[in-house]
């Protein structure tokens, strides 16, 4: 890879993104996951020359970032979405897919401040996607479900009852000998 020109390395990049692409359409995003990689390979490897050489290595990379972001979304893996997509950020900070799939990722993880974040960026940016709106509507909902269960705690907690799921049968007492 390291002897080919920044050309090359972009053509073949673009191959395996679309192998990465055609695998993602067949709802396999582990073998999609792959070919992103192998493509993201490629940049590890080039030192664009020129101004220009290096807007064509960007324009390929940001894609190949998140789609691979896609891939980890589909599969849960929310550490690698947020590296992928932090990656993708550094090349484009109004990367809306990058904030929208940090979002998702924060909220898997129940991380609502850091979910609202990354989604009020992606919505700032683009106001009438539908899936940002979704899923920070999504968030609204997960958060006001959160609240509920914790105030539903902690009313147990101070009433002094113990929930019956918490109590448990025993088969086998202490001896009194103990």
């Amino acid at each position: 890879i390291y002897e080919r020109s920044t050309e090359e390395k972009i053509a073949a990049a673009e191959r395996f993104r679309q192998e990465g692409n055609e695998a993602y359409r067949k709802r396999n995003y582990g073998l999609a996951a792959v070919h992103y990689r192998k493509a993201l390979l490629h940049f590890d490897y080039t030192f664009a020359e020129t101004e220009e050489l290096e807007r064509q290595v960007e324009a390929s990379k940001l894609p190949c970032l998140l789609n691979l972001a896609a891939c980890k979304c589909q599969q849960e893996d929310w550490e690698e979405v947020l590296t992928q997509c932090r990656q993708a950020l550094e090349i484009n900070p109004r990367a809306v897919k990058a904030y929208y799939r940090m979002g998702l990722a924060h909220l898997a993880r129940d991380q609502f401040e850091l979910a609202k974040d990354a989604l009020v960026s992606a919505h700032e940016i683009e106001p009438n996607n539908p899936d940002v709106a979704a899923a920070l509507k999504q968030l609204k909902k997960n958060m006001d479900d959160y609240k509920w269960r914790t105030r539903d705690v902690a009313k147990e907690m101070f009433s002094g009852k113990v929930p019956e799921e918490a109590v448990e049968e025993v088969e086998n007492p202490i001896p009194e000998a103990w």
